[in-house]
């Protein structure tokens, strides 16, 4: 998620059937035109609904957008974004943890967006319900997409009205939403050029009667070529292929070095385990790790006896690298998700095996009468051996 710059270029969108102009940098209309698509390509037939958070600061004539966080969604419901319990209390925390993140200082969840694969740009009742129960400011918004496999995205807006009604089958101005690589000239953009965020103000534009807002790129530099290198003289390569072993040595050691370097902290994996302690169970995780160190939120799910409890993890908590946990069962599963800022969330798993119960010795005067009970089983078998020895005899003089 792009954090725009002081020199952002801006589009617009404005209706006068509603109070709120808004304006957002195309940077960021792009990013989530782009993270719509790649929902839409996950699956074959419709793909996954994304859906995620729209921070920005509140004007008097209206909302300028300057940023996102996804809203992370287990899709227990099937593809399309419907937010279950779990993806609710998660939505929660973001919201409200969001004021402790130094990258939205100054900033305020002005609404959301989401994609829509399966259906048009509109809001249906299980959008309806998130917005006016996460987003019921009436000076906050909807943005819904429906991305396409070209990579271009129809949009629109949605906003209540000056008496709270909303209009929600359709927006009231749709505009499409592409690539910045696509487009042609600056020039086409009817917007402003934003240079301080915090002394703007919005303008709210007239409506007319084609959309009113396309995303364009700006200027790319003239194409240059790369220059040319004079080459040395190419020496008889030596016979044999040992020669080649510090060559492939030295492309695997490469390969690990721009792995560490280039793959974003927050995507790489932490270490995550849980000990017996008796009656409870000690869970550790690495406090030094990337995706720990960059995260102010995180939850641990734990499996005891066929049911599911979440514990979330407060920053301090977290940090910290362990919990205790009183298990009722025996065997655990356990799952923790941290969420990185300006990262995709991080999953590590855990399994917890019960070693077992110790049988406690018996008393002394089980064990007393138990050995009483040995002794006379004994003297029965004798004497049953005994027994059986004078019958034999007793045959045998017989005969």
């Amino acid at each position: 998620m792009t954090e725009p710059a002081a020199e952002s270029i801006f589009g617009s969108w404005s209706a006068t059937e509603v109070p709120v102009a808004i304006e957002y940098p195309l940077e960021v209309m792009d990013e989530i035109r782009a993270t719509a698509t790649d929902g839409l390509q996950k699956l074959a037939r419709g793909g996954l609904e994304v859906a995620g958070i729209l921070f920005g600061v509140r004007r008097e004539a209206g909302i300028r957008i300057l940023t996102w966080r996804p809203i992370p969604c287990e899709y227990a419901l099937g593809p399309t974004l419907q937010l279950s319990e779990r993806d609710r209390a998660d939505l929660t925390r973001l919201i409200e943890t969001s004021v402790e993140d130094p990258d939205l200082e100054g900033l305020q969840p002005v609404g959301w967006f989401l994609s829509h694969t399966r259906s048009d740009v509109l809001l249906s009742p299980q959008d309806l319900e998130i917005f006016d129960g996460f987003f019921p400011g009436p000076w906050q918004l909807t943005l819904v997409l429906r991305p396409t496999h070209a990579g271009v995205a129809r949009a629109g807006f949605f906003v209540r009205e000056a008496d709270g009604t909303l209009k929600s089958d359709s927006s009231y101005q749709e505009f499409t939403v592409k690539p910045l690589h696509r487009a042609s000239r600056l020039a086409d953009v009817p917007v402003p050029v934003a240079k301080d965020r915090s002394n703007a103000r919005l303008k709210p534009e007239p409506a007319v009667a084609a959309p009113m807002a396309t995303i364009v790129e700006p200027r790319r530099p003239a194409h240059a070529e790369p220059p040319l290198f004079r080459t040395l003289e190419r020496h008889k390569a030596p016979r044999g292929w040992l020669w080649t072993l510090p060559v492939i040595l030295g492309v695997i050691v490469a390969g690990f070095l721009i792995k560490e370097r280039y793959l974003p902290p927050g995507n790489q994996p932490f270490s995550f385990h849980v000990f017996d302690a008796g009656e409870t169970v000690q869970i550790e995780w690495d406090r030094n790790s990337a995706p720990i160190r960059n995260a102010h939120l995180g939850v641990i799910d734990v499996k005891d006896s066929g049911e599911t409890k979440r514990y979330p993890l407060a920053d301090d908590e977290l940090h910290s690298g362990k919990m205790s946990y009183s298990r009722r069962g025996g065997d655990l599963e356990l799952r923790m998700t941290v969420y990185p800022v300006g990262s995709t969330a991080v999953q590590e798993f855990a399994h917890f095996l019960d070693p077992g119960l110790v049988t406690p010795p018996a008393p002394p005067a089980e064990v007393e009468q138990l050995r009483k009970e040995r002794d006379r089983l004994e003297t029965e078998v004798k004497q049953l051996k005994e027994d059986l020895r004078k019958a034999q005899t007793v045959r045998r003089r017989r005969r």
